[in-house]
């Protein structure tokens, strides 16, 4: 879900992300646990230790919607405020997929109808250029106004990697929700098809959007199989999209 800090890793174990902490939910189900009331006064401390402990996390949330989106990077930054060092692999993600020398070359890139230029990039810090986030390997883009502002983060997880993460894939849109807070998402699901059926007797085909402070968040995962396909062959994955909204909302 890498070393990722402002990205929380996907869960792993009983309740404990991958570095080993605790859960929101299972630390209030561990609170709860260790509290409980043999009397008004012991009620009155449950309650007060959960209303204290939600607070917490409600503050820790808004604090990591605040941070950067991805490592270093987040909406509304210049492109001459973007990282020397530590990535590499720039190219275009629309048009024939021109190789660029850096952030700079923005500008080479085609446009989309909001006139952004979308580059594509890797880590160039890890063994073999491996480029995950939380632990789901990923292909990344910039996408750049006219005046080289940061005005979208696109994460797609990689349909190339290896079976096992790429039956993963659409989970990352779930790590997505953790991140940005669980409520507040305008979700629809679509059915399969006539031709389509779920992988393992799951299917997803989910469309979210929110928007929380600068940030409008866009979200779509899938996991199906074309039932003509061998049970090798299947579509698992999520394609997130932060954009930047250009005022703050009241």
């Amino acid at each position: 879900m890498a070393s990722f800090r402002r990205f929380p890793l996907p869960p792993a174990g009983e309740g404990r992300g991958e570095g080993g902490l605790l859960t929101g939910q299972r630390l209030l189900e561990t609170r709860s646990a260790t509290l409980v009331p043999s009397s008004p006064a012991g009620g009155r401390r449950l309650r007060t230790t959960i209303i204290v402990t939600l607070l917490l996390l409600t503050c820790a949330a808004r604090a990591q919607t605040e941070e950067s989106d991805l490592r270093e990077f987040s909406v509304g930054m210049p492109f001459t405020a973007l990282p020397p060092h530590g990535y590499t692999g720039f190219t275009c993600v629309a048009g024939s997929g021109e190789a660029l020398g850096g952030w700079a070359d923005y500008a080479k890139c085609p446009t989309d109808a909001a006139g952004r230029h979308e580059v594509g990039f890797r880590y160039d810090d890890k063994p073999e250029h491996e480029t995950k986030v939380a632990g789901q390997p990923m292909r990344l883009s910039l996408l750049l106004g006219e005046d080289g502002t940061v005005d979208g983060i696109r994460m797609r997880t990689d349909p190339t990697a290896r079976l096992f993460l790429h039956k993963r894939g659409y989970i990352f849109g779930e790590q997505v929700k953790a991140r940005y807070g669980e409520t507040g998402w305008a979700c629809s699901e679509a059915a399969p098809s006539g031709t389509e059926e779920g992988v393992g007797g799951i299917f997803v085909r989910e469309h979210c959007e929110k928007t929380i402070g600068i940030r409008h968040l866009v979200l779509d995962r899938e996991l199906f199989r074309r039932k003509e396909d061998v049970p090798a062959k299947f579509t698992s994955g999520t394609d997130f999209i932060v954009y930047r909204v250009a005022e703050k909302p009241s």
